[in-house]
């Protein structure tokens, strides 16, 4: 998520960007030994972070040229206007200036479930219905959450096969024939035992 702003005093122009570690470490600009440091602190408290269930995000910047806003801004204008594929056409313009990015520093929060979530699923569960969630989440977090949310079970309960870091076609496709392989035998192995089950994470760059 991104907003741009003016200061109308100085007439410097900035947007400032915060998202999922992974995809705000991916925008930044060309890292020097200031900024390399930065994300490597940031990288550790965010994984602390996660591994506790809390939500944790990047913030970013940057300063913008009046000239390349000016440009921007006609292109948006253009693809809000569109008549076909409107979505798409403002997502892309938008990409364009989430760009060359300085990192500010990262933010964790702890969020709340609703009322009788873990109830409810569980529930769903107990009567065989295959409950999948998608969250902007590290995969850290994503686990703990499963876990409070009752989607996932204890280690000892439950094995969990997790897919993370694939970026092309072929290795997701690999990963998963190896996964279904590692399903089938965990299924053969556990077949009188209906206590033992599985659970399948997959990080957002592997399912994009």
């Amino acid at each position: 998520m991104s907003v741009v702003i003016e200061n109308k005093e100085t007439g410097k122009i900035k947007v400032l960007t915060k998202g999922a570690d992974s995809i705000v470490e991916g925008l930044l600009a060309d890292k020097n030994e200031a900024t390399n440091s930065l994300l490597k602190k940031s990288k550790e408290f965010v994984d602390d972070f996660s591994k506790e269930g809390l939500r944790t995000l990047f913030c970013a910047e940057r300063e913008v040229p009046k000239d390349e806003f000016d440009e921007w801004i006609k292109g948006v204008k253009e693809a809000q206007n569109a008549l076909e594929n409107r979505e798409e056409r403002v997502a892309k313009e938008d990409e364009k200036i989430e760009v060359n990015l300085k990192l500010v520093g990262s933010t964790a929060i702890e969020d709340k479930l609703q009322d009788e979530v873990q109830d409810t699923i569980r529930f769903m569960k107990d009567t065989h219905i295959k409950v999948w969630v998608l969250t902007g989440d590290k995969v850290e977090t994503a686990i703990n959450i499963g876990i409070s949310a009752g989607l996932i079970d204890d280690e000892k309960d439950m094995m969990r096969h997790i897919i993370k870091k694939k970026s092309t076609e072929k290795e997701l496709s690999d990963a998963l024939h190896k996964t279904e392989e590692k399903i089938k035998k965990f299924h053969e192995d556990n077949k009188d035992n209906d206590k033992k089950k599985q659970a399948l994470i997959v990080d957002g760059p592997s399912l994009t």
